[in-house]
């Protein structure tokens, strides 16, 4: 593994964990929630335009049908990535660095 996959993998897990906190925390607090409304308030203790973006995205919520953390999740490594590194929103990430952000969400995600 090069230094550059290392770095995205690094990237992607670290959003991935803080998120899967503030996940769990949400779940623990609103027990009675919808699945969509734990997910956005946990969006919303991100602290990023991006995370803000997506909650007020009404595309994104209306296509997912069965939306859940991991879904969240790479939208907002997605996001991140292409605003950060990439600079620009509309650059499509290359398939190699979508591998290495995928693999360090699911290293996250898969673990309980």
């Amino acid at each position: 593994m090069g230094i550059t996959s290392w770095m995205e993998k690094n990237f992607a897990k670290g959003i991935a964990k803080a998120m899967k906190h503030s996940y769990n925390k949400c779940k623990v607090n609103m027990p009675e929630a919808m699945e969509k409304e734990i997910l956005q308030k946990t969006l919303s203790l991100r602290p990023s335009r991006e995370a803000r973006e997506i909650i007020e995205d009404r595309t994104f919520w209306a296509e997912k049908e069965n939306i859940n953390l991991q879904s969240v999740v790479l939208e907002v490594v997605n996001r991140e990535y292409r605003r950060g590194y990439l600079k620009n929103n509309f650059l499509s990430i290359p398939s190699d660095t979508m591998d290495n952000l995928m693999d360090g969400i699911l290293e996250i995600l898969k673990k309980e």
